[in-house]
């Protein structure tokens, strides 16, 4: 580090950026060990981090410029007015993203004060801090960066970019809006990682479905629903839901068809999602028509081969399914990013009420992924990259960084739902914020005991309607 570097950076902090340079003093040395500026092969600083176990560079060890480059490349949209970035790192990528759009507005969230503060003794930042169409926002306390953050993402044509390397070096404090920022990467690099399986798929699912889903949307109202996962737990209570036919309806997730069925449980209604081909194997080899809702980026061999009636769902999120939901006039659904939490989008927007979670263990109950039967069900037995979160029952269970997701954004959605009953019959798993825990047994004696509808009749009278409304 130069002297110079730092009072170059300072003066323009000082002028430009005056709250900033404001919380410069209040910034705690971090621990000795935790970070190292280190050179990289270019001769360009980086930043070593090496915290619980783990060591990675905030920038490559080897030509930082490169790197950034190709990041810029991944994430610059011509089209695109405004990006929002959570890293500021040692803002090479920020400098190259400016370089293919000088004109673009940049919004900069950090979390890692001691991160910030390196930066400015190491890297000449004097065009950045004195752009004037770059904002820098150093938020340590949680909540302010979070109301920060809401206002800043509500900016119109404006697009998310995340630093993973930062993302790495948020402070504990902040695990709750890391696990936020987790989801959304996952979502957005499922979206881009697979977008010709997506694609491919959505163009031949829209001509081999046979209504939308969106023709039960309201046709439930106050009428119970069980949402039936394959978790491990549905071992120990899925003999009971014979009982709750007619009593509520069943929609199954792929996987847990083949184990309910085995134990002659037909639900009302099967969900899948997957854009996979393997997902087919959930089905395959069994001879149902039981009315099937098919995500719009599903795998084209469901909507192709499945006998029973098809309803497509198009979620929000994928371009080309909100295009065609506006051009039919369509009500989308939100995905979460898995096919239980669609399921759980698909039941309210049916106005179901309660909603009944079984098999929704999101987490490995007794060391099983899945209950036995389930399509890929496996044993885990190292749980050392896994997560130990808070069990239904009080204790300890493992799970795995996309389940805790899920977890988070099912616990968002029934916190949004002021006046849906929310009742976890798992009976394992994880504990679920916001839901009452309940055996099936009380479920069906204290919910359910007097119910007694037709769901195929007003499944069939949804679909008959829909039909001859055209």
């Amino acid at each position: 580090m130069t002297n110079s570097i730092w009072q170059n950076n300072i003066q323009v902090l000082e002028k430009k950026h005056t709250q900033l340079y404001a919380k410069l003093g209040s910034i705690e040395e971090a621990a000795p060990r935790e970070y190292e500026t280190v050179y990289s092969r270019a001769a360009l600083p980086s930043l070593k981090v090496s915290k619980g176990g783990e060591q990675y560079f905030l920038h490559s060890k080897y030509d930082p410029v490169k790197e950034a480059q190709r990041f810029a490349e991944e994430y610059y949209e011509p089209d695109v007015n405004s990006y929002i970035i959570y890293g500021f790192a040692f803002a090479y990528h920020i400098q190259e993203i400016l370089k293919k759009g000088p004109k673009i507005n940049i919004y900069i969230f950090e979390a890692n004060g001691f991160i910030f503060k390196e930066a400015l003794k190491n890297v000449n930042l004097v065009e950045i801090l004195s752009h004037p169409n770059i904002r820098i926002y150093l938020e340590e306390e949680p909540e302010k960066f979070a109301r920060k953050f809401h206002d800043i993402l509500a900016i119109e044509n404006s697009k998310l970019v995340i630093h993973l390397p930062s993302l790495k070096a948020m402070p504990e404090n902040f695990i709750e809006i890391k696990r936020l920022f987790e989801n959304y990467r996952i979502e957005d690099n499922t979206v881009n990682n697979y977008k010709d399986i997506l694609d491919y798929n959505f163009k031949q699912n829209i001509n081999n479905y046979n209504k939308n889903v969106d023709i039960l949307f309201g046709k439930f109202e106050n009428m119970p629903i069980i949402i039936i996962s394959a978790g491990p737990s549905l071992d120990k209570n899925k003999h009971l839901l014979k009982e709750a036919e007619n009593k509520a309806v069943i929609l199954a997730v792929g996987t847990a068809v083949k184990p309910l069925l085995s134990s002659g449980i037909c639900p009302d209604l099967i969900i899948i999602t997957d854009p996979h081909e393997i997902v087919y194997d959930q089905l395959e080899g069994i001879d149902i028509d039981i009315p099937i809702i098919v995500l719009s980026t599903c795998s084209h061999k469901v909507m192709k081969n499945y006998k029973g009636f098809k309803l497509m769902a198009l979620q929000h999120g994928f371009g080309p399914a909100e295009d065609y939901a506006r051009g039919m006039n369509n009500v989308m659904v939100r995905t979460g990013g898995s096919v239980a939490t669609t399921a759980l989008d698909v039941a309210l927007n049916m106005k179901c009420n309660p909603i009944i979670f079984v098999g929704q263990d999101l987490a490995y109950t007794d060391g099983q992924t899945h209950a036995s039967g389930a399509h890929l069900c496996k044993e885990i037995r190292d749980t050392s990259s896994l997560r130990s979160i808070a069990g239904q029952d009080g204790n300890t269970v493992y799970t795995s960084k996309n389940l805790y997701i899920y977890l988070k954004w099912i616990e968002k959605k029934i916190q949004e739902e002021e006046n849906t009953v929310f009742l976890n019959a798992t009976e394992g798993g994880a504990f679920i914020k916001g839901t009452k825990n309940v055996t099936l047994k009380e479920v069906l004696d204290i919910y359910l005991s007097n119910n007694n509808y037709n769901f195929a009749d007003i499944i069939n009278k949804s679909i008959d309607w829909s039909v001859k409304r055209q």
